[in-house]
């Protein structure tokens, strides 16, 4: 006795094709959401040189008796900064900027992040 098979209905090709789409649509949503994380971590590992920054002037200004208004050099941040490095590696090919004591340091950065759009300045929230 021989089974016979029989041949796939226009509504089981519907089905597979149904799936197909579905993941595919699935696929893009991740491809999207991780250009989104990515681009968040790069401006908070900007955030947090920032931040270094900061904390390095204030270390800076304390040491040396300095005030408001007195702009310290890279050099002068060194020691103060980890790993002794002034200013800190780019991310992105940012552009920092350390300003004087009292002024928040403040990042330009190449291409959009998140909200902020191509050339923007970014400083410490």
């Amino acid at each position: 006795m021989k089974i016979r098979k029989e041949s796939q209905t226009g509504a089981v090709k519907f089905e597979a094709v149904l799936i197909v789409l579905i993941l595919v649509v699935i696929g893009a949503l991740i491809v999207l959401n991780l250009g989104r994380v990515r681009q968040q971590h790069y401006l908070d590992s900007i955030t947090l040189n920032l931040r270094h920054i900061e904390r390095a002037k204030d270390q800076w200004a304390i040491n040396n008796d300095r005030t408001n208004g007195d702009t310290p050099t890279d050099r002068d941040l060194a020691g103060f900064m980890v790993k002794g490095i002034s200013p800190p590696k780019p991310i992105i090919g940012e552009i920092y900027e350390i300003n004087a004591v009292g002024s928040r340091a403040s990042a330009i950065i190449p291409m959009r992040l998140c909200d902020y759009p191509k050339g923007a300045t970014v400083t410490t929230p």
